[in-house]
C-alpha cells in the first residue's frame, strides 16, 4: 500500500510517497530519494520520527478538515494524508472539482464488505461510507465533505465495477449540529 502525503506551511508544499516494503517497514520518497521511516508513538499526541538516521519529535493533532496539524522542531505543517485507492477513487470522481452533492464512485472493481452509513445519516468530511473488499485489501471509500448520506446505491455483498455509483452525499440543512444531531 502506498501513501501520499501533502505537506504544507514549511517553505513550498511538498509530496511525499510512503511505501511499506515486504518486511512491514515504510520508506518515504522526497524527490526521488528513498528514505527509511519509522513512526514511535511517545504518548499522547506525541511521536518521535525517525528520518533514516535522523530523528525528530513530532506532535500531530487531527484537524476538522481531515488533515494534520504537525508541530516539528517548533515549525507547523499541515500534513493531508491520501492512501492509493483514495487517490485513485478521488482522481475518478473529478477530485476536488467534484461538486458537493454529487455521485461518489468506485475506483476499482470489488466486493463491497461493509456498509457503515445509512441513507440520512450525517457524516463529517474524512467519515468512511462503505468499505470495498479489492485484491484482498480493503479499501475505505470516505466522505469528501460533511453532509448527510442522500443515496445508497450499494449494500454488503454486492459485486461493484470501477466507476459503479457507491453513494451520494448531500449539504446538511440548515439546523443540522455538528454532531449529525438535529439542533433544538
Amino acid at each position: 500500500m502506498r501513501y501520499f502525503v501533502e505537506l504544507s506551511g514549511g517553505k513550498d508544499a511538498v509530496e511525499v510517497v510512503l511505501a511499506e516494503s515486504a518486511s512491514g517497514d515504510f520508506v518515504a520518497s522526497v524527490d526521488g530519494k528513498s528514505i527509511p521511516v519509522e513512526l514511535v508513538p511517545a504518548g499522547g499526541a506525541c511521536f518521535a520520527l525517525l528520518l533514516g538516521t535522523a530523528a525528530h519529535d513530532v506532535m500531530a493533532e487531527p484537524a476538522r478538515d481531515g488533515s494534520l496539524a504537525l508541530t516539528v522542531g517548533g515549525e507547523r505543517f499541515t500534513a493531508r494524508v491520501e492512501g492509493e485507492s483514495e487517490r485513485d477513487a478521488r482522481k475518478l470522481s473529478g477530485g476536488a472539482a467534484r461538486r458537493a452533492g454529487g455521485p461518489v464512485r468506485s475506483s476499482m472493481p470489488g466486493i463491497v464488505a461493509r456498509v457503515l452509513k445509512s441513507a440520512g445519516e450525517a457524516v463529517r468530511r474524512g467519515d468512511t461510507v462503505v468499505i470495498v473488499e479489492a485484491m484482498k485489501m480493503e479499501n475505505e471509500v470516505k466522505a469528501d465533505h460533511d453532509g448527510i448520506v442522500s443515496a445508497l446505491d450499494v449494500k454488503s455483498g454486492d459485486r461493484i465495477q470501477g466507476g459503479d455509483r457507491l453513494f451520494e452525499i448531500a449539504a446538511a440543512p440548515d439546523g443540522e449540529a455538528r454532531d449529525g444531531r438535529t439542533a433544538s
